[in-house]
């Protein structure tokens, strides 16, 4: 019977708006969650700059970040949890820039003593850094796989044109994570004795080169490179971190 229901545009109509609304309620939500675990997460890492990063600490973190314990949880079952998701935030902040400095690198073991400096020198100028990728071996993979990705393709780069020894790239870049990752923990700890830290690093970079493949003297030359000491930005969560850690050692002092 003519006009006794809706025709079908009239309900592709009505449907659109209804379809509009509830996109826009689900991306509102996606939004207020994203920044839900950004202000979990940069409390968390504030606090952890003052209690130690081997600290439970859920309590303050809900405390600092002024929510309930039932929104901690729907973000965060645990305190590796945590951790495991500060140090991927860690990690995209300090790949992001060691990848930015050896952006020109003309050569492949150029690029990776280049790169493995940056991450060490990072490690020793923002200690809290080095402690949450040194010492916390589960939360450490974020780093380690973010790395590993650029590593890997210098070490194919270097493998191709002979200037390392060829061989299987996945245990190759394990050796070179597991190096750096020792010496970021060093680093931060102020444990390289009988070496000074910038002599360490060095040490450590030619250490990585010669196992790539490079002899002695072609390795000590490429690893003494200029010691730059790492800019974040103010805003960043590894500057943030470092500045509230040093407050609180001062206050402690």
């Amino acid at each position: 019977m003519s006009g006794s229901g809706p025709t079908s545009t009239d309900i592709e109509t009505d449907a659109g708006p209804e379809g509009a609304a509830e996109d826009h309620r689900s991306r509102t939500a996606k939004l207020r969650r994203e920044q839900m675990r950004r202000r979990l997460i940069e409390s968390a890492i504030l606090v952890f700059a003052e209690q130690g990063v081997n600290a439970a600490v859920i309590g303050q973190v809900i405390e600092a970040a002024g929510v309930s314990r039932g929104s901690f949880y729907n973000h965060f079952r645990t305190n590796d949890e945590l951790c495991d998701a500060i140090c991927e935030d860690l990690a995209d902040e300090l790949v992001a820039y060691t990848e930015n400095v050896i952006a020109g690198s003309e050569s492949a073991d150029g690029a990776v003593a280049l790169g493995a400096t940056t991450v060490l020198s990072a490690a020793l100028h923002y200690p809290v850094l080095g402690l949450f990728m040194g010492a916390r071996s589960l939360n450490a993979e974020a780093l380690m796989r973010e790395i590993s990705d650029g590593l890997n393709q210098q070490l194919h780069l270097g493998m191709a044109s002979g200037t390392f020894v060829k061989g299987d790239t996945g245990l190759t870049a394990d050796m070179v994570l597991g190096m750096l990752r020792a010496g970021m923990l060093r680093l931060a700890m102020r444990q390289t004795a009988p070496l000074e830290p910038e002599a360490y690093i060095r040490g450590t970079v030619a250490a990585i080169l010669r196992a790539l493949g490079l002899g002695p003297e072609r390795a000590e030359t490429i690893a003494a490179i200029d010691l730059t000491i790492p800019a974040f930005a103010e805003d960043s969560l590894i500057a943030r971190a470092q500045a509230r850690h040093d407050a609180y050692r001062k206050k402690e002092a």
